[in-house]
């Protein structure tokens, strides 16, 4: 290919969206060997992305028109022999298979877009050798191409940028799970993540809108699909004067019990994630319209405490402090 000519999309109009990643730049992330191989193999089942993306127009314009005469006139032989006397659902039959096999490409173009932008602020340096392995991929592209939603195929791209980055950490049951969600799902995903104490496994208390009925709907849903699990009602361990740390995606709510008291009582209920919903929830940013003084705010809707208090936690040897305690607003 010459210096003058502009990289073009070796894809059909219909898969349009692929096109649109050389058009942006984003295929200078394809040195990396890790991200060419994952997206060679969504896009094209195969791992030589720049010959693909880098082939010349008009040769792509003609292997394409042949490619698709010959498999027309394959299948309406082998279509019409089986159906000789119904022409007419003979072409239907290949209207669909055309139809399908590229709203399918589309699907994974799409993903495979999404992907290269969620990694151009971050690009994996170009000496790392390891990407995705092609069971991996192989199993991610299936589920891709079904995928129509924009949230989801945005979430798919997500998983798959976990993976380039550090390959083996995305297991078959987050990419199973993430095909299951919907986009109310994904939604109730997102509006979790601020609320989210610890981890492995992260905790969702049952405070703020997630003791109210709305909130209560959305942990039952990503139950349902296995994105966390509803848990028996969990016991907060007071130390230190009777005062609880608890670390959240944001900062920390620190927790007074009554008269200072370390055996003090406190019972909250909630959720914990799933080792697959943790893959997920890892890859998804928090939302910032949910401050740590809401999140403290909820905690302290919770009876028998003295107070609730907002910080920033360090962590040394292990152990987590508070510092910058300051009060609700």
């Amino acid at each position: 290919m010459s210096a003058d000519e502009p990289p073009v999309a070796a894809v059909t109009e219909s898969g349009s969206a692929f096109a649109k990643v050389a058009e942006g730049g984003l295929l200078r992330l394809l040195v990396s060997k890790p991200v060419q191989e994952a997206i060679g193999r969504l896009v094209s089942s195969a791992v030589d992305v720049p010959a693909l993306v880098l082939e010349k127009r008009n040769q792509r314009n003609r292997d394409e028109i042949a490619a698709q005469s010959r498999i027309t006139r394959a299948l309406s032989e082998v279509a019409a022999k089986r159906i000789s006397k119904d022409s007419e659902l003979v072409q239907r039959a290949i209207d669909r298979w055309v139809g399908d096999l590229a709203n399918k490409q589309q699907a994974r173009e799409d993903v495979a877009r999404r992907t290269l932008e969620h990694l151009a602020d971050n690009p994996p340096p170009a000496y790392q050798a390891e990407g995705p392995s092609i069971d991996f991929m192989g199993y991610f592209a299936n589920v891709a191409e079904s995928v129509t939603s924009d949230s989801l195929r945005d979430l798919l791209a997500r998983l798959l940028v976990g993976e380039i980055r550090n390959p083996g950490t995305i297991s078959r049951q987050a990419v199973q799970i993430a095909s299951l969600m919907d986009q109310k799902a994904v939604q109730a995903l997102w509006s979790i993540k601020p609320w989210l104490i610890g981890s492995t496994p992260a905790w969702l208390p049952s405070v703020g809108p997630f003791a109210e009925s709305d909130g209560i709907k959305k942990i039952h849903l990503l139950d349902a699909i296995s994105v966390l699990r509803v848990s028996e009602a969990a016991g907060v361990k007071f130390v230190n004067e009777g005062k609880a740390l608890l670390q959240c995606q944001v900062g920390g709510i620190l927790l007074h019990s009554k008269n200072g008291q370390e055996k003090f009582p406190l019972i909250v209920g909630g959720a914990h994630l799933t080792p697959a919903g943790e893959e997920i929830a890892s890859l998804i940013p928090s939302q910032d319209s949910v401050s740590l003084e809401d999140i403290g705010r909820g905690f302290s809707q919770l009876r028998g405490l003295d107070k609730v208090e907002i910080c920033e936690v360090v962590k040394v040897d292990n152990l987590l402090y508070p510092v910058n305690v300051r009060s609700l607003a």
